[in-house]
């Protein structure tokens, strides 16, 4: 699925398995994937915790 990001991959699985709240941004230019690899580390979230994924372009 991903090329490359295993690591990533693996991080964001740790975190959403905290017990505690986090905050994570992800940024990067457009187009790489960033709200891709997002998706599948929310799996069987709740839908609540799915809508604050945000996706914005950084343009005023």
């Amino acid at each position: 699925m991903f090329v490359g990001r295993e690591q990533h991959l693996r991080d964001l699985k740790r975190l959403m398995h905290k017990k505690c709240a986090s905050l994570v941004a992800c940024c990067g230019r457009r187009r790489i994937g960033k709200s891709t690899l997002i998706r599948p580390s929310l799996g069987r979230t709740s839908s609540a915790a799915k809508g604050l994924v945000e996706t914005t372009s950084g343009d005023p």
